[in-house]
């Protein structure tokens, strides 16, 4: 993992910081029978007054999101179903609204049912739009669950207290374009305590690379890509992914007076041989 940081303004961009990147390798999930029946929650996309969060409850979708100002009492703040549907495999998401710019707000997202679970965690949203000012953001990548399953990396990351999150991909090593089996990788994945504590406590965006795109060094050619793409917007909270005219997982966001554009360079990549 990589942590880096950022100077709006005038000041430009400057990279002041690293830390460690997990190595490449390989790996397939566990069976069907041990796949997590709550998975999350994760904070993803957030602007001055919004803020977007992700849970997964299995074909369960009572889900029940509240959320606060940081410091205050649970029930001086605000509650809402998160609604989740079976075309999108039961990815159940909320925008919060009405939220003040450069504020910390703590949360929780509890499932119902005969054994109720409760999780949650806090995020600050984004300074004023346009506002000049000095943030910190962390980059990772390149996580294998099977050859990892403790990550203590992330705590690193945490530490140092970055605005937001940034996966550059290979977050999972599927290899495959199957949506199935993007999801079970990206479950297993979800259930590294570390991990979940990162993706849970920053705005996590996301881009893929090759491993959770498709094959080895896949790119437009990979058949199937489609269900990857489908996969990768059900699973995230991105603000968005490609346009009405153009399909791909790329987006743009803002940060006070830094503007992000996240690249797709897999689904629309010439093969490595071309002319």
């Amino acid at each position: 993992m990589r942590s880096m940081t950022l100077l709006g303004g005038a000041l430009g961009l400057a990279v002041l910081a690293g830390i460690v990147a997990a190595p490449r390798s390989a790996a397939a999930p566990r069976t069907a029978a041990s796949e997590p029946v709550f998975s999350g929650p994760l904070v993803g996309h957030v602007t001055p007054t919004t803020a977007h969060i992700w849970a997964y409850a299995g074909a369960d979708p009572g889900l029940h999101l509240r959320w606060w100002l940081e410091g205050t009492e649970p029930e001086s703040g605000s509650s809402a179903a998160m609604a989740a549907t079976e075309a999108e495999h039961w990815a159940a998401r909320y925008v919060i609204e009405g939220l003040a710019p450069a504020t910390t707000y703590a949360y929780q997202v509890e499932r119902s049912g005969d054994e109720p679970v409760v999780r949650g965690g806090r995020f600050t949203t984004a300074p004023a739009a346009g506002q000049p000012g000095r943030f910190r953001m962390a980059f990772s990548s390149c996580m294998n669950v099977r050859r990892q399953p403790a990550q203590p990396s992330f705590q690193l990351l945490l530490d140092q207290d970055p605005a937001f999150h940034m996966l550059l991909g290979d977050v999972v090593y599927a290899n495959t374009t199957n949506r199935e089996r993007l999801w079970k990788f990206h479950q297993r994945q979800r259930q590294v305590p570390e991990f979940a504590k990162a993706i849970a406590n920053l705005p996590t965006y996301a881009m893929w690379d090759d491993h959770d795109y498709g094959p080895n060094n896949s790119d437009g050619t990979a058949k199937g890509k489609e269900k990857s793409l489908r996969a990768f917007r059900e699973l995230y909270a991105n603000p968005g992914a490609g346009t009405e005219e153009t399909p791909g997982a790329f987006y743009r966001y803002s940060w006070g007076d830094v503007d992000f554009f996240v690249l797709d360079g897999r689904y629309h990549r010439s093969p490595n041989r071309a002319p």
